[in-house]
């Protein structure tokens, strides 16, 4: 007959509180208190020529992407990485003038347990193209809307420097609250400086047309090309007009 002694059965206990424990104390930051972040893609994973770097200061945004990091669960997938792998690095520098770096492989997060999140995650999928736009914009994929951070397309910046709130009058009609949206545009290598002033209320805002060396783009701020919505976190600069959508003269 089998006999197990009771110190046995109270070690096992132990060591599978243990591991228990152990796997509830890895944090994806081990400082929370961070004032910036660093975005840098590199060529590839065997080549780490940098592509692109941008640097964010705003708190709230850095803020709200460590949330969203944080709630990605842990990853118990291991995974080699080939030499053409797509590779980014997010580098959170705190108040200990420490860096936090998380690496980004093909658009999957590698997480505290040094693994990989196995199944198709729709909350790292988000992160990781908000990541890429952030950092290489291309034209019709919505890009977060940051204040003061300027966006870089191959032939202009344009930057969203802010809004301002604009309260329903105490008399006259109700119109109800709305919000004037300030864009500022920039040709390559010129000081002219376009302005553009997107109004949202109770009629969504309309696309704003620009031009930029002869060409038409439109800031869209409320619906995407398919018709996602875009309001309130988001902008694409696009060379078309969403489905269903018509300019108004």
């Amino acid at each position: 007959m089998l006999k197990i002694f009771v110190p046995f059965l109270f070690f096992l206990s132990f060591y599978f509180l243990s591991a228990r424990s152990e796997v509830k104390k890895l944090f994806w930051f081990t400082n929370t208190n961070c004032n910036k972040l660093i975005i840098t893609k590199y060529k590839s994973e065997s080549n780490q020529d940098v592509v692109a770097t941008v640097s964010i200061n705003d708190t709230s945004v850095i803020k709200e992407i460590m949330d969203r990091v944080s709630a990605l669960p842990q990853g118990d997938k291991m995974k080699s990485w080939g030499p053409k792998t797509k590779y980014k690095v997010l580098s959170f520098i705190c108040d200990d003038g420490k860096a936090n770096n998380i690496p980004i492989y093909d658009d999957k997060f590698q997480t505290p347990s040094t693994g990989f999140i196995a199944d198709n995650n729709s909350a790292e999928q988000a992160l990781a193209q908000d990541i890429e736009s952030m950092v290489v914009p291309v034209l019709n994929v919505k890009i977060p809307k940051i204040k003061n951070y300027p966006v870089r397309f191959k032939n202009f910046m344009i930057n969203f420097t802010g809004n301002k709130h604009i309260p329903q009058p105490e008399t006259g009609p109700i119109v109800g609250q709305a919000n004037e949206n300030y864009f500022s545009i920039q040709e390559n290598n010129s000081a002219n400086e376009v302005k553009i002033v997107i109004f949202d209320g109770q009629t969504p805002p309309q696309p704003q047309a620009f031009t930029v060396g002869g060409k038409i783009y439109y800031l869209l701020t409320y619906q995407g090309l398919k018709g996602e919505l875009l309001y309130p976190k988001y902008f694409i600069v696009s060379d078309k007009l969403p489905i269903n959508v018509k300019l108004i003269d």
